[in-house]
């Protein structure tokens, strides 16, 4: 048996968690707002999602702050400074949410990652048709070089999109699994 908060494996007439001190009384509790079921393939998966979060927060953080530069050099578009800001913030609070095993932790990495991916897709396209770079340098740029931006800085947050779904539905299973022995 798996302890329904933290995921370790537990003693089957156990009554508290060994590691998290989680009450254990009728076997694996079904989700709650806090804390979701978490099993060891979920775990690693959350594991996934939350560095990718982390790391993307950190980067789009640091991406507004030179886009910020860029833009006051008139060599960005505001709109890339806006969205690496909301979308960093979007990526960090979903980082949190992971650590604090937060139900709905998966669905906001999902949507953030699903709206990075939509928002860099409109970006290199208006790149495109203004003939600038990633980096604000004005040089044409091709359709071979917009499509691998693309597909660069679109798969780590693609990533997030499957697995988020992946956790979405293990988490759905042992919820209806907990459900099921709790009956």
């Amino acid at each position: 048996m798996y302890c329904h908060r933290c995921g370790k494996e537990v003693a089957e007439d156990a009554r508290f968690c060994s590691s998290c001190g989680a009450s254990l009384a009728g076997g694996q509790a079904p989700a709650t707002e806090e804390g979701a079921p978490v099993g060891p393939a979920t775990k690693a998966l959350h594991l996934f999602v939350l560095f990718v979060c982390i790391g993307f927060g950190v980067v789009l953080f640091v991406g507004a702050g030179l886009a910020e530069t860029q833009l006051e050099e008139g060599g960005q578009f505001l709109g890339v400074t806006i969205y690496n800001f909301v979308l960093g913030a979007g990526f960090i609070t979903s980082a949190v949410l992971f650590m604090a095993r937060h139900r709905r932790a998966p669905y906001l990495a999902g949507v953030t990652a699903f709206l990075y991916v939509v928002c860099t897709v409109v970006n290199e396209m208006v790149q495109l048709a203004h003939g600038q770079d990633m980096l604000g340098i004005h040089q044409r740029l091709t359709p071979v070089k917009a499509a691998w931006d693309i597909l660069f800085w679109s798969f780590f947050p693609a990533l997030v999109v499957i697995f988020s779904i992946l956790v979405i539905r293990m988490q759905a299973r042992s919820a209806g699994a907990a459900e099921g022995t709790s009956s």
